[in-house]
């Protein structure tokens, strides 16, 4: 949420080359965190429930977090230093890699051990920490794109540094350094198992973000990066937590022996009730919040946020999609997978983004995660149910949702406007509701 809601206040803040620079510079952070380090949270879900010496392996990760860390940060200054060619930049695209590393690792932590509320207090400090400095920063000195960057940094250290004092006191781990033949082992079993992923994530990042690195510093342009970063910001606001519950159980069925495809087709389910039911809001009043919001008008991109909208559902899909490989350890064949297609909408990047702007680059998008989740079933051999399933859900969503707009503007949008959407939105969230419950009632059974 706080990502969301500092993206509109930078939106409205920075010049539109400067938030080109913040939103490039975040990018290359996160990719360079995920070709170094990001691998390790997967890693630490699936073996940390199955260690035999729960405390060595958390401190095995942790101090390999570390050490990936400040070399995902070399990387990410480096890349920046060439992309923006701006040295302070660059640096807190460096620090950001370092920080976010081990934010991402301790978070991993508590997810395997179930400690519910440390991980919601960790993420809760870093969001409270993170629209706060940005904000007094950016008002503080002039708007700079690279204060807004530096925020981020130190928004991750401070949850980074809280979780580790936790995880101290809870006795998860003892800091010491012991390289024994138990801890060797330990770090290549995570290596063995998450080095591959780093690949897949590079791909995924890529695929979502290539764009930025071909398309021109235009109006337009960071407009469609702007509405973009939003709507990734709010899909994993909504997705984020079915996602973050549903992984250790499909982890779970699949050990017990019982029958995960089924949980997946629930959770893909659940995933378009809350993606359509968005879609409605953004369709009615998306542009319009922003204007108000960001005083940015993106009504001559529209055909460019609602192609970028069901990309970024697509690729949601396709992180259940893709839980067969990584629960049967076939990482390897999901990195080949993942970096054939991102190099495919890569080169489609270079060669069609100069000339088709963001409506091509927001069009290579879907296809590419549309093609990269037919690829993941027809590889992982899963029924093609589970993916019409989701796709009749999302459209009935959707289409109630117009329906239910259109009869409430009609039959009491004459006490005005306000009055017509608040009957809508009364109306259309009963309705998710209902739904939600009645596939969470599902999910139980499963």
């Amino acid at each position: 949420m706080s990502i969301f809601t500092l993206a509109l206040y930078l939106i409205r803040s920075l010049p539109s080359e400067g938030y080109f620079y913040y939103s490039t510079g975040l990018s290359i952070a996160l990719i360079s965190l995920q070709l170094f380090s990001g691998w390790l949270a997967p890693s630490i879900v699936f073996f940390l429930p199955v260690s035999t010496n729960q405390k060595e392996f958390i401190a095995d990760s942790i101090l390999l977090a570390c050490v990936l860390g400040m070399l995902g940060g070399g990387s990410g200054f480096v890349a920046s230093l060439l992309v923006i060619s701006d040295i302070y930049g660059a640096c807190t695209v460096g620090l950001i890699c370092v920080s976010q590393s081990i934010y991402v690792t301790l978070n991993a932590v508590f997810q395997a051990d179930r400690k519910v509320i440390p991980q919601l207090g960790m993420s809760l400090l870093f969001s409270i920490v993170l629209p706060i400095t940005a904000y007094f920063s950016l008002d503080a000195f002039e708007s700079d794109y690279r204060l807004a960057l530096l925020a981020f940094a130190a928004s991750y250290f401070v949850a980074s540094l809280a979780a580790m004092l936790i995880c101290l006191r809870g006795g998860l781990f003892s800091w010491t350094i012991n390289l024994s033949p138990r801890a060797i082992e330990n770090l290549l079993v995570i290596v063995r198992y998450g080095a591959p992923l780093s690949l897949w994530a590079v791909a995924m990042l890529l695929m979502s973000s290539g764009e930025k690195l071909f398309l021109q510093s235009t109006p337009q342009n960071s407009a469609y990066l702007s509405a973009k970063d939003l709507l990734i910001g709010a899909a994993s606001l909504l997705s984020m937590p079915v996602i973050m519950a549903a992984q250790p159980l499909i982890f779970r069925a699949h050990r017990d022996g019982r029958d995960y495809v089924a949980l997946l087709m629930t959770c893909t389910r659940l995933t378009s009730v809350i993606f359509g039911g968005f879609w409605c809001l953004v369709e009615f009043y998306g542009a319009r919040m922003v204007l108000h919001y960001t005083q940015k008008d993106l009504s001559s991109i529209l055909n460019e946020v609602s192609i970028a909208y069901f990309a970024i559902y697509c690729s949601c899909l396709a992180i259940y999609f893709q839980k067969p490989f990584e629960i049967k350890s076939h990482t390897q064949e999901l990195a080949k997978i993942s970096i054939s297609v991102a190099a495919s909408a890569l080169l489609a990047f270079l060669l069609f983004s100069e000339e088709y702007g963001a409506l091509g680059a927001a069009a290579i998008f879907l296809v590419a995660q549309i093609v990269y989740i037919l690829v993941l079933i027809v590889r992982a051999n899963l029924p093609i149910s589970i993916l019409i399933q989701p796709v009749v859900v999302i459209v009935c969503t959707i289409v109630v949702g117009n329906v239910l707009f259109e009869a409430s503007m009609l039959v009491v949008g004459g006490y005005g406007e306000v009055i017509g959407a608040m009957v809508w939105i009364s109306l259309y969230a009963l309705c998710l509701c209902l739904w939600v419950y009645t596939i969470l009632r599902q999910m139980q059974k499963t």
